[in-house]
């Protein structure tokens, strides 16, 4: 568990660094403000099994190799590739959990029925409106 935290502490900052060298503050913001994001409401990540772990170092250290060899178009299609491959994996984890998690009894809120209606039941696990 420990390992793993380094290694997600390692790779953000590995972005964020490609993001502050390239002078790109908007995206540097945006990434630290959605990690902020996720740490609030404690939204599962995807599983970082040793696929996904191997993927991402692997990207990395191609990306860096370019940018050693001021080769700038090659660590972009790397980091293109890099960010597709990590979303689609993300896609995938939410929608293994949901559809997980659709199997699961509500949990019990204790809220008016108007209340709930107007939230959408959705919303605290009931069913949909």
């Amino acid at each position: 568990a420990s390992q793993l935290r380094r290694f997600l502490a390692a790779d953000i900052t590995f972005h964020l660094v490609l993001l502050r060298a390239a002078g790109n503050q908007r995206m540097a913001k945006i990434v630290a403000d959605g990690r902020l994001f996720l740490r609030i409401f404690s939204t599962q990540r995807q599983v970082h099994d040793l696929r996904v772990l191997t993927s991402a170092h692997g990207f990395h250290r191609r990306i860096l190799q370019a940018i050693e060899q001021h080769d700038p178009e090659h660590a972009r299609r790397r980091m293109i590739e890099h960010i597709r491959l990590s979303k689609k994996q993300a896609l995938a984890s939410f929608d293994r959990r949901q559809d997980a998690d659709a199997t699961l009894e509500p949990i019990p809120h204790g809220l008016p029925d108007d209340l709930l209606d107007a939230l959408g039941g959705a919303v605290l696990g009931g069913a949909p409106p």
